[in-house]
């Protein structure tokens, strides 16, 4: 190879490596720092006791009657990260849904950047499609969101989700669900 050509390749090659540096620094730095308490994480305070407690129960019980994990989290900021990045890296590091199944579901709030973000487990994404989770934030959650009310907004995303979780579970056969017999399982 020509020493003309061996210095503007490396040249590029290098900015290549810097920006590669720089991507997985801002990754690192950016990792989101917020601890799985539970199925609601409020950090950024949107939310009463009263509605975290009956969310939290709501949310154990389409678990353990559906089979999907669903986490609802709010935070104070993104870390300079887009929120697909955020959501998608909390989800993964909070090992939401079942490892098999891939049935995790994470509603995240960041007020301060204005954000929302519905992140859906391979799993669930014939019934939890990209369009169907955008119409929930549209339709569902910005208006009451617009007008301030962040909590009716967390409130009515979080029930239509649910309630189309419970229309199609997760589970091809309910593996929360006790055991049937063999001789109940027959059909006359």
């Amino acid at each position: 190879m020509s020493p003309r050509l061996i210095l503007p390749l490396w040249v590029i090659l290098s900015a290549c490596g810097q920006n590669v540096e720089k991507d997985q620094e801002q990754l690192d730095r950016a990792a989101p720092s917020m601890v799985l308490t539970g199925r609601v994480v409020d950090d950024a305070d949107l939310l009463t006791e009263e509605t975290e407690k009956e969310l939290t129960g709501i949310l154990a019980d389409l678990e353990q009657t559906s089979g999907p994990q669903f986490v609802i989290a709010t935070t104070k900021s993104l870390n300079g990260l887009e929120i697909t990045d955020y959501s998608l890296k909390l989800a993964r590091a909070w090992g939401i849904g079942n490892k098999h199944r891939d049935d995790g579901v994470l509603l995240l709030v960041a007020p301060n950047e204005r954000e929302v973000r519905i992140e859906v487990g391979y799993g669930l994404e014939a019934s939890l499609s990209d369009p169907f989770c955008a119409e929930v934030i549209r339709e569902a959650m910005l208006p009451a969101f617009s007008a301030g009310r962040m909590e009716e907004g967390i409130l009515n995303g979080a029930a239509r989700l649910i309630k189309k979780m419970q229309r199609v579970p997760s589970l091809p056969a309910n593996d929360n669900a006790p055991e049937i017999p063999a001789q109940n399982r027959k059909i006359s």
